[in-house]
């Protein structure tokens, strides 16, 4: 039985674990379309981490041999765009810039 991802925003676990996923990436031809920066947002708990990870693992390059198991079965995975595993992706996670303060 397939489970329900709450508060996991790892896209590569919930689609390798078979957890429950609605479909977000058809946007990603319309975040390619729009200009030229991207402002999530959305209430907390709404998918915007989830989203950024989706994004990140669809244009990263060092997911191109897993492109197929990741997202073959996606929407965007059908009809990838001309952008598909192009980058070096560079993840910042502030989330635990005050725990580190607290601790100088």
């Amino acid at each position: 039985m397939k489970q329900i991802p709450y508060g996991i925003d790892d896209f590569e676990r919930i689609i390798q674990e078979d957890y429950y996923y609605i479909d977000k990436s058809e946007y990603i031809r319309t975040v390619e379309k729009q200009a030229s920066y991207v402002l999530l947002v959305r209430p907390r708990r709404m998918g915007k981490s989830l989203f950024t990870n989706m994004l990140m693992a669809y244009y990263d390059i060092l997911n191109k041999d897993r492109f197929e198991k990741l997202f073959g079965h996606l929407a965007i995975g059908k009809k990838p765009t001309e952008w598909a595993n192009q980058f070096l992706v560079l993840k910042l996670d502030f989330s635990m810039v005050e725990n580190w303060i607290s601790k100088l």
